[in-house]
């Protein structure tokens, strides 16, 4: 595809003032662009901002400043006017170029400092990305806007490619629930549309299992109760629905990339486990190098999240407990007590908090390999939520988790 195939898009949160010069960027960066004599190149730019997708939000800022001067109102204004004759949808640099009057070659020169710095990218038309992903869905350009706010900075010019790709991300998630539910319909929205959320027993049970065991197979049902309602996932008409078919309607409803006929492979990409991890389930994640992230049952009022594990290159959950059973010689006959107790149940708010934490955390290690949790745990504490308490591991020479990795 040539470049000017591809569509320029202002990145989120940019902002367009002035005229003599013209200041393109965010409050605390941004460049000066001299178009005094280039009054086509600063319509394109008005072009470009009006078909943003938070243009209201800029025009509402913008008209709402009491220090914007007479001048600069006058300018704004002489900018707004001559890009609304502009077509405001998005469209392709060679169309943009043929609009404005501008040469193809003179187009990308002007543009090539503003994609250096992040101000713009250069996205696939939307028509190829339907064919790339197959999704049926005709709101996927507007739901995917949201997503795009981060993707974008992380992946300049390809923010969409990577929430498309997020469609063939597996994930597995271990425990039914409150956070177990909540990061499942987080998941969904984000775009990780092969996620499958099954019981921690369920997990056990397979671990046991031979690799045969069909991931599908579906177990006796369990009825919402009035405890399982806590403003997110679960409405109050749900209870003494079966969970599988509230499940269901959490895909259907949440999905952001929505596919029929949904299955799993038997070793999915990736794992969560919202409850305390057995370790025989650990062990198996580790000899499958399945990627994975554990996190604990509320104690006292404190969670504790990660750390997420790649298999044969960083610490291992029995990494973590070593470790701890040296500073703590009981810390291992306590962790058994307490498998053997029905966890707590964990608040609303507490819920909401670690989910959206643990959905970006995912979200970054699908994109780049990495996450601020290899290797690391963060406690978090419902009493004082804004501190975070970081811990740092090493992989045990007790443990021998390198040994134990065998290829997938």
């Amino acid at each position: 595809m040539s470049p000017l195939d591809l569509i320029p898009i202002m990145a989120p949160g940019v902002f367009l003032h002035g005229r003599s010069p013209t200041y393109l960027g965010f409050t605390h960066r941004g460049l000066f662009l001299e178009l005094d004599n280039q009054p086509e190149l600063h319509a394109l730019l008005a072009s470009l901002m009006k078909s943003g997708a938070d243009r209201e939000v800029r025009a509402s800022v913008e008209k709402a400043s009491p220090s914007r001067s007479a001048s600069s109102a006058s300018s704004a204004s002489s900018a707004s006017s001559a890009s609304s004759s502009r077509p405001s949808t998005n469209l392709a640099l060679s169309a943009l170029a043929e609009t404005f009057a501008v040469s193809s070659d003179a187009l990308l020169k002007f543009l090539r400092p503003l994609i250096a710095e992040g101000f713009i990218y250069l996205q696939i038309p939307l028509e190829e990305e339907y064919r790339t992903a197959s999704v049926k869905s005709e709101s996927l350009s507007s739901r995917i806007k949201s997503e795009e706010s981060i993707s974008g900075w992380r992946s300049p010019g390809f923010g969409r490619e990577e929430i498309l790709n997020r469609a063939n991300f597996s994930i597995l998630i271990f425990g039914k629930n409150r956070l177990a539910l909540t990061i499942y319909s987080l998941l969904l929205a984000s775009g990780f549309s092969h996620c499958k959320i099954i019981s921690r027993d369920r997990g056990i049970q397979l671990a046991r299992d031979t690799r045969t065991t069909p991931l599908s197979a579906r177990r006796p049902s369990k009825r919402v109760e009035p405890s399982d309602i806590y403003g997110l996932t679960m409405r109050n008409s749900d209870i003494g629905r079966d969970i599988h078919d509230v499940m269901q309607d959490i895909r259907k409803s949440s999905s952001l990339l929505y596919f029929d006929n949904l299955s799993i492979p038997h070793t999915p990409d990736f794992i969560i486990s919202a409850e305390s991890t057995a370790p025989e389930l650990s062990q198996r994640w580790i000899s499958e190098a399945i990627a994975h992230i554990a996190i604990t049952d509320l104690e006292e009022s404190f969670i504790e999240v990660g750390p997420l594990v790649i298999p044969g290159a960083t610490p291992c959950l029995h990494c973590v407990g070593l470790a701890r059973t040296r500073d703590n010689p009981i810390y291992r006959d306590i962790e058994l007590l307490r498998s053997l107790e029905k966890p707590r149940e964990i608040p609303a708010g507490l819920v909401a908090l670690i989910s959206g934490a643990i959905v970006l955390e995912v979200a970054e290690f699908a994109a780049t390999g990495n996450s601020s949790l290899v290797g690391s745990t963060a406690r978090y504490d419902a009493r004082n939520p804004s501190e975070l308490l970081r811990q740092y591991w090493n992989k045990s020479e007790e443990c021998g988790c390198t040994e134990k990795v065998i290829a997938r």
